[in-house]
């Protein structure tokens, strides 16, 4: 039978697979040009998958909010608490989107080459 540390190392090696609370800091350039630092975090798999679901969606308001959507899932503060909610996601402006998105989806390991938000 496995013994206790086979048991140990499977979970160790599980938990690398698992969201992580860890909270990543990342300079975003603001509109007027200045440069701040934001607090985002990683979203699940799941999460993710709903943005992705939700940018392909037929349904044109899905469509519209699966950025913000994806953008207020992601920033936090320095504690991870959410900072924006869905519903003040979506008055974010172009701006706002273009500055903050590209780093939500290096956070999530999508990296810069996908800034047009496609799945």
């Amino acid at each position: 039978t496995p013994s206790a540390r086979f048991y140990k190392e499977r979970l160790m090696s599980i938990q690398a697979f698992l969201v992580s609370p860890e909270v990543t800091a990342h300079p975003v350039t603001l509109p007027d040009g200045s440069v701040e630092t934001f607090h985002f975090r990683k979203v699940s798999g799941a999460d993710f998958r709903r943005y992705q679901i939700a940018y392909a969606s037929p349904d044109e308001n899905a469509q519209a909010l699966a950025i913000q959507n994806l953008i207020a899932a992601c920033l936090c503060d320095a504690d991870g608490k959410p900072v924006l909610t869905k519903e003040q996601a979506g008055g974010l402006t172009m701006e706002g989107i273009n500055s903050l998105f590209p780093v939500v989806l290096e956070i999530n390991g999508r990296g810069k080459a996908n800034e047009a938000g496609k799945p």
